[in-house]
């Protein structure tokens, strides 16, 4: 992204200092400070090369505002002594993006949300796709003004082939009445045409149903026309910065993992080579007790040093598939991934298998949140378990007709279970599972009792018990 360079144009001192010093500082811009004599003077001459413009007149009026002409594809905020509703519309009107009173103790903080608002917007590219030209007029200005680039495409079999050219394109507004296909039918040959870029939808419609089916389709938010260009600029904003946020999540996530695999090259390796060297000289030395109690230790030290590293791994795919934006509130993946995470602070999981646990098959099943209860109650004793060094298997699989989870706990012993199935959490699970045309119980494993539950997989894939 390139540095935007920010004019302060007649702005006192106790504006200026604080405000370049926080630029500087989260690396905004650069600024200059321009004195002139008005600021009508400023905006009618040659105003040098600059993307950002920020002046100060203590007793600028309406009539003064629209003598400025300020030039509507660079954002302008002023700063004023005194303001009022009626001003700041002409002054929105008038190309003048923000007004900020300059005795609001909050001007600093106004200023930089501002500037920060306007870099995020300069990272999206908008695809509108609309028949009407009017209605896509519209829309497209609203952007525009909005500082948010942006294409049209009237012809709704065109739009592949539009967002294959064009790979910067994050966001698509749509129209649900089209010729030929919907808004809704076009959205979906999106998503299955490119499985593995992110796009923000927003659908535009006037009409209830359209509306409905949309969101039920997946659209991240609808409009209905005639659109409020204020109303849009919210909604946009909202989605622009949630989805922002959760890619500097997932960027921290990934810059994390990256640290700790480069933690396993550069430490796991010279441990191992140490170890082996060390081996060689012990297997020529005379074979005494001392020797073989060094030989013992230092494959000890590499096989432990191992195991946390590959616990950490663990850890860090589990915290990753739990932020990741495609999860819904109530996948079935994400209660489990949770109940291991929570789980992870005071067993480490250095005990734990998990088999099929993150199957893309299973992703993006969908339960009712009663479900998590069940999980929580199944995997609860069996992790404090592990830190007594037992063993848990943890599974998600499918069986046939039915989706199964199970807990197998190599600690369990017949007469404790028979009093938990008596227990009140036992009989509650029961009767969820039960009402949801499921099964919980408890079997013989391999090396332990296996608690378990299973539900019908068509039930859960056809979208019913959301």
């Amino acid at each position: 992204m390139d540095i935007l360079k920010i004019s302060l144009v007649n702005l006192p001192e106790q504006f200026s200092v604080p405000l370049t010093k926080i630029i500087k500082k989260e690396k905004l811009g650069s600024c200059k400070a321009i004195t002139c004599s008005s600021s009508l003077s400023y905006f009618i001459g040659d105003i040098e090369c600059t993307d950002f413009i920020i002046f100060y007149d203590s007793d600028i009026s309406e009539e003064h505002i629209i003598q400025l002409k300020a030039q509507n594809d660079i954002p302008v905020i002023l700063i004023t002594d005194q303001s009022n509703f009626e001003m700041e519309r002409t002054a929105k009107s008038n190309n003048i993006d923000l007004i900020i009173n300059a005795s609001d103790p909050k001007l600093i903080s106004l200023i930089y949300g501002f500037i920060s608002q306007y870099q995020i917007y300069q990272s999206q590219h908008v695809l509108v796709v609309d028949d009407s030209r009017v209605d896509t007029s519209i829309i497209t200005h609203n952007l525009t003004k909005d500082f948010l680039k942006n294409d049209n495409e009237h012809n709704p079999d065109n739009v592949i082939a539009f967002l294959t050219k064009s790979e910067s394109i994050n966001i698509i507004i749509l129209d649900y009445e089209m010729p030929n296909k919907n808004g809704c039918q076009l959205m979906e040959e999106i998503k299955n045409t490119f499985p593995t870029r992110d796009f923000i939808f927003i659908g535009i419609t006037g009409s209830r149903n359209g509306a409905i089916k949309f969101l039920h389709d997946g659209a991240d938010d609808v409009l209905i026309k005639p659109i409020d260009h204020d109303i849009f600029s919210l909604k946009l904003k909202k989605l622009i910065f949630n989805d922002h946020k959760i890619k500097q999540e997932r960027k921290a996530l990934d810059d994390y993992k990256t640290i700790i695999n480069s933690v396993v090259n550069n430490v796991y390796n010279p441990i191992y080579v140490l170890s082996t060297i060390n081996d060689i000289l012990l297997e020529n030395a005379i074979a005494t007790e001392e020797h073989s109690h060094s030989s013992i230790l230092c494959k000890k030290a590499k096989t432990k040093l191992t195991s946390t590293l590959n616990y950490v791994m663990s850890y860090l795919e589990l915290s990753n598939h739990l932020h990741d934006s495609s999860l819904k509130n109530h996948s079935l993946h994400s209660m489990i991934s949770g109940q291991l995470l929570i789980g992870a602070s005071k067993a480490k999981m250095s005990n734990i298998i998990i088999k099929e646990s993150l199957n893309p098959n299973t992703k993006d099943l969908y339960v009712p949140s009663q479900i998590e209860q069940v999980i929580m109650y199944l995997t609860k004793n069996a992790i404090d378990n592990t830190a007594e060094g037992c063993d848990v298997n943890i599974r998600l699989y499918h069986d046939k007709f039915n989706i199964v989870f199970e807990v197998e706990d190599s600690h369990t012993v017949n007469r404790k279970n028979q009093e938990e199935d008596k227990a009140i959490d036992y009989v509650l699970c029961s009767k969820i599972i039960d009402s949801l045309g499921g099964a919980m119980g408890r079997k013989q494993g391999g090396s332990g009792d296996i608690c378990y539950f299973k539900l019908p997989s068509n039930t859960l894939a056809s979208g019913e018990l959301h």
